[in-house]
């Protein structure tokens, strides 16, 4: 079965594929708002269940044009 890897936009690439500066400025912002544990619960929460639904719907018509 073929893999479906689209492609990301540039704000969207995995920190692996950061240049350095900004690799080390998101570890770094990364681990001090983690200590300072700021997360809004629902807007977290908000995103994860609308990139589930988007990410769905996007499988659901793949699969369909295969």
């Amino acid at each position: 079965m073929p893999q479906h890897t689209p492609e990301l936009p540039v704000e969207l690439a995995p920190v692996t594929q950061l240049p350095l500066l900004k690799r080390l400025a998101a570890r770094l912002f990364g681990s001090g708002l983690n200590r300072l544990r700021a997360q809004h619960a629902a807007s977290w929460l908000q995103g994860q269940a609308d990139g589930f639904r988007s990410g769905h719907s996007a499988g659901v018509d793949y699969g369909f044009q295969e």
